[in-house]
């Protein structure tokens, strides 16, 4: 699959997705700075899958009718970074190609899946 990482979540999460063989690139490399829109945009673009720990996404997505090719909200409690990436690999190696088309939110107590569009 092929994925974009916003720049609030931990940058080792590219390198992890990449080890798992899957096309990912990061918002800090590529845009640094770009607002909510620019990043959705993007991912439309290049038909990416976001992993964001940003919450207005849901926002963007449902309440103003924006779209993405599907997007990964981590809302983990830790604050360390680790367990962030891990939290997220485990959604992407669990859900796979689920996540291309959907809003998932992963927690630590488990993942809500929403379909989009």
């Amino acid at each position: 699959m092929r994925f974009l990482v916003d720049e609030n979540f931990p940058y080792p999460a590219v390198d992890q997705l990449r080890r798992r063989g899957h096309d990912a690139v990061a918002v800090r490399d590529l845009m640094r700075g770009a607002t909510d829109e620019e990043v959705l945009a993007r991912a439309r673009l290049e038909n990416r899958v976001l992993v964001t720990a940003d919450k207005d996404f849901g926002d963007l997505i449902f309440a103003r009718r924006d779209s993405a090719p599907g997007v990964l909200l981590v809302r983990s409690r830790s604050a360390q970074p680790a367990r962030k990436v891990d939290l997220a690999m485990r959604v992407v190696d669990g859900l796979g190609e689920t996540l291309v088309g959907s809003f998932v939110v992963a927690g630590e107590a488990g993942s809500r899946v929403r379909r989009m569009g």
